[in-house]
């Protein structure tokens, strides 16, 4: 707020307190599909459609059914249709998140409960789920399946983009929900096999570049000699 009334020219950098750690757990197919079986609702539900789509647990709880674009079929790509994000603690919330498979069927049950305009509801169909309700259920599904202490319902977000940084979308598409480029580096955890592919892809690059490099050196080579005049016996 500071910085936005221009009492301050930057935004200050703010160090972490000695001890703190930053979270960086993300959810295994192998550990979504232990969640289907044990995890109880609505934070089962909520895992898997954050996992998909990379929808925080405040935005599945202010979804609204107007905001969900659901087609019958799938397009080229395997989608039904996209969600509509319209608010969000910054004007970077604001996006289009495509539907996936699993995502529909999460929507299509939760929908045909809902008599409100939410799209999830709580048991009595009309009330918006808590937030805290979702904490306690993680909580005790962190404890019986023995996870580490940043397994939270957020890290179902953090495994979305992970993922998709995983498969070389580039980090400004990845802040899409984000105010700040910095918060979305945090979000991308390279794992070893995508470094080594990082770096072999970085040497079939050098490679291609030095025989792309041999080739227009010998292309003018050969455009020399070809011009080059000709010697002739006597001179006019």
């Amino acid at each position: 707020m500071a910085r936005r009334w221009k009492a301050l020219q930057t935004v200050p950098e703010i160090p972490r307190l000695k001890g703190e750690r930053e979270r960086s757990f993300v959810f295994t197919e192998t550990l979504r599909k232990k969640y289907e079986e044990l995890a109880p609702e609505p934070l089962n539900s909520f895992i898997q459609f954050s996992c998909e789509i990379g929808i925080c647990e405040g935005e599945i709880i202010d979804l609204l059914k107007a905001d969900v674009h659901m087609t019958e079929r799938a397009d080229e790509w395997g989608h039904y249709g996209y969600l509509q994000i319209r608010k969000g603690k910054s004007e970077f919330r604001k996006r289009s998140l495509p539907i996936t498979a699993r995502a529909k069927d999460i929507l299509t049950m939760w929908m045909a409960k809902s008599k409100s305009d939410l799209a999830f509801t709580r048991e009595d169909q009309i009330s918006p789920i808590s937030a805290f309700t979702l904490i306690q259920q993680q909580e005790r599904m962190r404890k019986l399946l023995n996870l580490p202490w940043d397994a939270c319902v957020h890290s179902a977000r953090h495994t979305a983009l992970t993922n998709l940084g995983l498969t070389g979308v580039d980090a400004f598409t990845l802040q899409r929900g984000h105010a700040n480029i910095t918060t979305t580096r945090k979000y991308v955890h390279p794992t070893p096999p995508t470094m080594k592919d990082a770096f072999q892809k970085k040497v079939q690059n050098e490679r291609r570049d030095r025989r792309a490099a041999r080739k227009r050196a010998a292309r003018i080579v050969t455009g020399a000699s070809i011009g080059k005049p000709q010697a002739t016996d006597s001179v006019q």
